[in-house]
């Protein structure tokens, strides 16, 4: 007798048997080990990569527990940690150019438990450093590292309206550029009908009578004229400060402050002088690139960072680290939402690094009552969880290799 095939309703056929052996497939013995096979197929796949959305944050937050009261200094630790222009290359450059002897302690004022000012905190750190590493007849402006990465060449010039004679004073260095938000607000009230002024446009117009009041020493009359604030030299980190009216401002306030905020500003359109003076081609030139943020609300201090390797915001509350968004409409839909206010713009307009080796030293320095250290190249990418890694993975990209210094990143474009 010929052997009997039985045929599923999936299309697949079993095997042939024959009756002589009285062991016949039935179809529902057929149907079962199909589904089987397809079962056990599936089971040994590779399940898809995550999304973006899926990827654990594992950028690492910092204490602040109960009576610290030290999320000032957490927002300057993040912002020095993370800023590209600082960790890859002129911090790396410090640790490879002194000693691990502590820094003298900055001032009395920072007390354990004790809140404070993170602008100042900020300005302070940088000014122990300065003092650390610049010796008694250093040039101006100073060379040292930390005037070379924050470091604002300012000067002040006004005009009189009578005889056209220029009046300068003698350039200054500051770390920090400030613009009351109240200007912000009253510039940005008068903007034009069909669009909005861009934000390097409203800090051009402000700090254009922003510095000291003259008096001409020609003319000898009582007219006063305000001074124009000016840029001697393209900086390597450009840090604006915002200094409200107070501590709460109201929701109209701060929206109006938030939407005129953009994450990229050209210098040479803020300091037409540095144009004129030939520091800058043309006016487009100098742009710098918001990657840094502290804000405050309440009594409290929280930070926005972008990470360029992964193009997203991620929020810095001490111990919470959150991913924000991609886009800096995210930022500022959160600062909204929150009553975030911002207060301290790192504004990156850095060349590429030069690469240098691995360091195997550790910078300590204290500040009050607060000891800090700092580690090298080495200790620090054990400390810091590499979230580019992460990255790589789900992309099927190779892994980075971390003994080697990492090109500084291209200005971003958010949209």
């Amino acid at each position: 007798m010929a052997a009997l095939t039985i045929e599923t309703s999936s299309s697949e056929q079993t095997e042939g048997v024959d009756t002589r052996s009285k062991s016949v497939t039935s179809p529902t013995e057929a149907t079962t080990k199909a589904a089987d096979r397809k079962k056990k197929k599936k089971a040994t796949s590779k399940p898809p990569p995550p999304t973006h959305a899926e990827v654990p944050v594992t950028a690492k937050g910092l204490r602040n527990d109960t009576g610290d009261n030290n999320c000032f200094l957490n927002v300057v630790v993040q912002a020095l940690f993370h800023l590209e222009g600082v960790s890859s290359d002129a911090l790396r450059k410090v640790l490879s150019a002194i000693s691990t002897s502590p820094l003298p302690a900055a001032e009395e004022r920072y007390k354990a438990g004790s809140m404070d000012d993170a602008a100042e905190a900020h300005e302070t750190i940088l000014r122990s450093l300065h003092e650390s590493l610049s010796s008694a007849a250093a040039a101006t402006p100073c060379p040292c590292l930390a005037h070379e990465v924050f470091g604002l060449w300012v000067g002040e010039e006004a005009e009189c309206g009578q005889c056209g004679m220029s009046m300068e004073t003698l350039p200054y260095d500051a770390m920090v550029l400030h613009v009351a938000t109240e200007s912000i607000k009253e510039v940005t009230s008068k903007k034009h009908k069909t669009h909005q002024r861009a934000f390097d446009d409203v800090l051009a117009t402000v700090w254009a009578a922003a510095g000291s009041s003259k008096k001409c020493a020609r003319c000898r009359h009582d007219k006063v004229y305000e001074s124009r604030l000016q840029l001697k030299q393209v900086p390597r980190m450009f840090t604006v400060g915002l200094t409200w009216k107070n501590n709460s401002a109201n929701v109209a306030t701060l929206k109006a402050i938030v939407a005129a905020m953009e994450p990229s500003i050209r210098l040479g359109r803020v300091f037409p002088n540095m144009v004129a003076e030939g520091r800058l081609a043309g006016p487009d030139q100098g742009s710098a690139t918001l990657l840094a943020m502290y804000c405050f609300f309440g009594h409290h201090y929280m930070a926005f960072i972008y990470k360029v390797a992964t193009r997203e915001w991620l929020s810095f509350n001490d111990t919470v680290v959150r991913r924000v968004g991609t886009q800096w409409s995210d930022v500022q839909a959160a600062c909204i939402e929150n009553h975030y206010q911002p207060y301290v713009l790192f504004y990156d307009v850095a060349p590429p690094p030069t690469k240098l080796g691995n360091q195997e030293t550790v910078l300590q320095f204290t500040i009050g009552d607060f000891v800090m250290s700092v580690a090298s190249e080495v200790d620090r990418e054990n400390w810091k969880t590499n979230v580019d890694d992460v990255h790589a993975q789900v992309d099927h990209a190779p892994r980075k290799d971390h003994t080697r210094q990492q090109q500084h990143p291209p200005h971003y474009h958010p949209k």
